[in-house]
């Protein structure tokens, strides 16, 4: 990766951590109290300050404690930050919280692991400390390797709202390793809840070579799989795609296939932008990193009419990705990559297309 590439990580991850903050919290509250088993849905109300207070103490005594309240925590915790501000600044609340993650009834735990999930995802992002990871990170990490899958996912939930503050502490409890076992998981909500815990924690954070060569080594198995999260694997590639210390695991003709096979999958169907972003951008970085790649890419049969698709895409912020993409495979220096493109006809075939995108760049 050259200077200037690497000049660039910074505002990306910043766009990036943007981006899924924004998805972490609409998804934070993604299985619903109707769609707990057990439970009828909760009506909306607003909770007040003393409510608030009322049910920080009835946790403190573990006293009429059960599926239905931790319920109504969690949906008050998620309603508006200002609830979890108030909650989480309550003494011994928390703790208190805790306490069901560590007993034996299950439907306790997966309910108190979502009202931990619903409080972190509003924690300030500019703390260097996460007062949740501190108190909950090693219950939560321990309980990934549980046999319940609903548990499994709410905790990966919990623990990816906990980035990037928490994750030193994280980090130094087994995470990354806790996580990726899950990759394995005959469930596809565990794998699906692992791989976007993986996001938010490469979207987020700066991690050791060696955490990141597990996580690329580790997702590798998953560009085999039929049931896998198309979208959040496309974002994933694409941030690993920025680490020279991943290129011998992600920067591979078998990725580069894939990400191509999905490619040709969304303009055929979907056209789904939150699939097609990452990968224009992977291949971005890929013709950026290697003649080879280009090469790889020229010589797909379809790729001149995918490239000049892309750029005659109604949405504009698909255009000018695939703009860069054509920028990094024109400004090739290889002599082979020019021939190539030139018995292609690939600037000509391009050119109007490339013109009109630049016009509105």
């Amino acid at each position: 990766m050259s200077c200037e590439s690497a000049s660039t990580v910074k505002s990306i991850r910043e766009d990036n951590r943007l981006q899924f903050g924004r998805i972490r919290r609409e998804k934070r509250f993604q299985v619903t109290t109707i769609q707990r088993s057990g439970l009828e849905q909760l009506q909306p109300r607003t909770y007040s300050p003393s409510s608030l207070h009322s049910m920080a103490t009835t946790l403190r005594k573990k006293k009429d404690v059960n599926k239905e309240f931790l319920a109504e925590l969690s949906q008050a915790l998620m309603e508006k930050e200002q609830n979890a501000i108030i909650f989480c600044g309550i003494d011994g609340s928390i703790q208190g919280l805790c306490t069901f993650l560590t007993g034996g009834d299950s439907g306790l735990q997966l309910e108190a692991a979502y009202c931990i999930a619903n409080a972190a995802a509003w924690e300030d992002e500019n703390k260097t400390v996460s007062q949740l990871s501190s108190a909950a990170g090693a219950y939560l990490i321990t309980l990934l390797g549980c046999g319940n899958s609903s548990l499994q996912e709410a905790c990966c939930w919990a623990l990816g709202n906990m980035l990037p503050q928490g994750k030193n502490i994280l980090c130094s409890q087994g995470f990354v390793d806790k996580v990726l076992t899950l990759l394995d998981s005959p469930h596809e909500n565990v794998r699906t809840s692992a791989v976007q815990c993986l996001v938010q924690l490469v979207s987020t954070s700066s991690l050791l070579d060696t955490d990141l060569i597990k996580i690329s080594t580790q997702i590798e198995k998953l560009h085999h799989s039929n049931d896998v999260d198309v979208q959040s694997l496309c974002w994933l590639n694409y941030l690993l795609s920025f680490f020279p210390c991943c290129d011998t695991t992600v920067l591979v003709s078998s990725v580069i296939f894939w990400s191509l096979c999905q490619l040709r999958q969304q303009l055929l169907q979907e056209r789904e932008v939150s699939i097609l972003i990452p990968i224009i951008r992977f291949l971005g970085n890929v013709s950026a990193a290697s003649s080879d790649y280009v090469i790889i890419l020229l010589n797909e049969k379809d790729f001149c009419s995918i490239i000049l698709q892309l750029l005659n895409s109604s949405y504009e912020p698909i255009c000018k990705e695939t703009l860069l993409l054509v920028a990094n495979i024109v400004n090739n220096p290889s002599s082979i990559v020019h021939s190539i493109m030139a018995n292609l006809k690939f600037k000509e075939t391009l050119e109007k297309s490339v013109c009109n995108v630049s016009a509105i760049s």
